[in-house]
């Protein structure tokens, strides 16, 4: 591996290691008590939105693109379980995406998924406070 790549490796693994803690550390004795989002996804920061039983059902933030994203979730989210999702927004505020995926959520707070925008591949993890 060549050196250069070998310290972004390290950087994105400590970056999962502090989302990791950061996600213990605002633990909540429930998911309805999570009003926020950050992670390094779309959107990077983000409002939870939830139904009248205060279950998750969408984010929508600001993602690191400089646009607005937003992400519905076909069911409730629930914890321990991959939750599959449709996201929309904008990248760079004018031009617009598309895209599907899923998280995966520990009762912590803490989400990794995957999912495509515009077509590629990407992963994210993040968390909720």
């Amino acid at each position: 591996m060549k050196k250069g790549r070998f310290q972004m490796f390290k950087g994105c693994v400590g970056a999962v290691m502090i989302l990791f803690v950061f996600g213990t550390a605002s633990y909540a004795e429930s998911l309805s008590e999570k009003e926020n989002t950050f992670g390094f996804d779309s959107p990077f920061v983000s409002k939870i939105i939830k139904n009248d039983e205060g279950k998750i059902v969408s984010l929508l933030g600001v993602n690191a693109a400089l646009g607005i994203s937003y992400r519905v979730y076909y069911e409730p989210v629930r914890v321990n379980r991959f939750n599959p999702y449709w996201t929309t927004g904008t990248i760079a505020v004018l031009i617009p995406f598309l895209g599907i995926g899923a998280d995966y959520l520990w009762e912590n707070g803490f989400y990794a998924g995957v999912g495509t925008i515009l077509l590629m591949p990407e992963a994210h993890v993040g968390f909720m406070f």
